[in-house]
């Protein structure tokens, strides 16, 4: 027995094919992976009439009986022995704790998916100590209703929480993860997975990692509803990041949705590239959407610190929707690392970054690095309608050495105090973008006025026209925000034009002059204008 929920609907709202089928069909496949719960409840008691046998484990067992409710087995080890069929399902008591690890390679089909969860009052509780508490493979499995728990990342343990390996057609939903130095959620050339509300907390590296071999080794997963804070740092890895909030690395056909993430990164053990709350690298076809990122932390003297990247090696993908707000490094990060493969075709729209880059030096709202002496490596990037305030940093910075070609910014807002763009040009071009300065003191790298700017470089010029505009854009609201409920990201008002806004009607047609794949709304579900009449920043004034 087998539930199908609609995630292609979610996963496809407001996101264009971006001219490749696979990151299509990769969400109508993850749509119709097993799942034992309803898109709208848990729906405990549809394994009720699973086909296959239940096991059922309490410390108040013995592994000597026979696996009944009445008569329950008692540890599992015991589970890790049996010969779990098509249809099964493992039940472990509430509000007990099972020493482990919990390692089971399961093999449900289609038609009968293996289920491990929690029954009676309450959450089991899998104790990993100072390894993993649950390691998983097989396919067409769903763990849910558990929470995996380590002896803490700086003190004995070594390992993941909860990873999964060679894993396909799986879901994870209402776990828990903490105290491990690796992981709290870790999957491995995994393939159709579904993670739907994981909180993972107090790890070292991540507190949610998917990486592969290759990115056809890990592919079409989507992670939706999953909190990701207070992951500090990994105490040994000396040499590369640690304390990430989400982290995909290595894939195809991600969709990241509806998460958060916040706090992390603030005890790397080492001054160097630092962690970021969501992002990925070396991946194909990822979307960012819909998820808040904030309060994310680096080491102190460290690299990085932000709210959401994409990074070496990302190509074909999409942030859009997002929240970025007081984090410590660069609110949107794209970046480009010697030795990955090319960074190009990636779009980013109608996102907020507010009072990001707090304390990393050189960084910004927008943050352009790259130490790739080609920069044809790091090309075709699309960057509109968002709106950045920074206090900190300028709102738009390139790192000295961050050559890039066909990088496009257009019917941005961009707001904050001296140099609203940093850095040397290299490929970009700025068209139709709305730049203000509260306290009237704005320079565009240097250049006195927009008009000045414009003049030297041709920035801000389409067809020998000045189109950026420099004026109060009279956004409907105050400039900060503390929210931290994905949910209510259409809600907030302050980013809204006033319907007297001197930018209305004034954005550029960017993706019909470019041939992006198209937004079907704005951040607030507003239908976007086909013509040429819309608004820079991320909210279209009702006609």
């Amino acid at each position: 027995m087998y539930l199908i929920c609609d995630y292609s609907k979610l996963a496809l709202m407001n996101v264009s094919s971006y001219g490749y089928n696979r990151i299509v069909n990769a969400f109508i496949i993850a749509s119709i992976i097993p799942v034992v719960y309803s898109c709208s409840a848990d729906k405990q008691n549809r394994l009720e009439t699973n086909s296959g046998r239940f096991y059922y484990v309490s410390n108040s067992g013995n592994d000597s009986n026979d696996g009944s409710r009445a008569n329950p087995l008692k540890t599992t080890q015991k589970v890790n022995s049996l010969q779990l069929k098509p249809g099964d399902a493992v039940y472990f008591e509430g509000n007990q704790v099972y020493d482990g690890p919990l390692s089971l390679t399961l093999n449900g089909t289609e038609k009968d998916s293996v289920y491990v969860r929690s029954y009676g009052n309450g959450t089991a509780v899998i104790n990993g100590g100072d390894s993993v508490a649950i390691s998983l493979g097989g396919q067409y499995f769903s763990i849910s209703n558990i929470v995996a728990a380590g002896s803490s990342r700086d003190k004995g343990n070594k390992s993941a929480g909860i990873q999964l390996i060679e894993a396909r057609h799986a879901s994870l939903y209402k776990l828990q993860s903490h105290g491990f130095q690796k992981a709290g959620v870790g999957l491995w050339n995994s393939t159709d997975i579904i993670l739907d509300s994981i909180l993972a907390y107090d790890n070292g590296f991540a507190g949610i990692y998917v990486e592969g071999t290759d990115v056809t080794k890990s592919k079409n997963i989507i992670i939706r509803n999953c909190t990701a804070r207070d992951n500090p740092g990994d105490p040994t890895n000396l040499t590369n990041h640690s304390g990430n909030g989400i982290l995909v690395g290595l894939s195809t056909n991600v969709l990241v949705e509806r998460c958060v993430a916040t706090n992390n990164g603030w005890d790397m053990p080492r001054i160097g590239n630092g962690p970021v709350g969501i992002w990925g690298y070396e991946c194909d076809s990822l979307i960012i959407q819909y998820c808040i990122s904030y309060g994310n932390r680096t080491q102190k003297g460290a690299k990085d610190g932000g709210g959401f990247d994409f990074d070496g090696g990302v190509r074909n993908s999409i942030m859009q929707y997002n929240l970025s707000y007081d984090n410590e490094g660069a609110g949107i990060g794209l970046f480009q690392y010697h030795g990955a493969t090319p960074w190009y075709n990636n779009i980013i729209r109608y996102n907020i970054s507010i009072n990001d880059a707090a304390k990393t030096e050189g960084s910004g709202g927008i943050f352009v690095w790259s130490n790739d002496p080609d920069s044809n490596h790091l090309t075709k990037c699309y960057v509109y309608n968002n709106v950045v305030y920074s206090t900190h940093r300028a709102p738009v910075v390139f790192e000295p050495q961050s050559l890039n070609t066909k990088f496009y910014f257009s019917n941005n807002i961009f707001i904050g105090n001296g140099n609203l763009v940093n850095g040397p040009s290299s490929g970009e071009k700025f068209i139709g973008n709305a730049w203000w300065s509260p306290e009237e003191q704005a320079t565009f790298r240097n250049f006195r006025t927009l008009q000045e700017w414009s003049a030297k470089t041709g920035q801000e010029k389409l067809n020998d026209r000045l189109t950026g505009i420099q004026a109060n854009p009279l956004l409907d609201g105050q400039l900060t925000t503390t929210l931290v409920e994905p949910y209510q990201i259409e809600k907030l008002q302050n980013y809204k034009l006033k319907s007297n806004s001197p930018l209305k009607n004034k954005g550029i047609n960017i993706e019909a002059l470019y041939n992006i794949p198209k937004a079907s709304t704005d951040l607030y579900g507003n239908k976007i204008p086909s013509g040429s009449a819309v608004e820079p920043g991320v909210y279209e004034i009702p006609e």
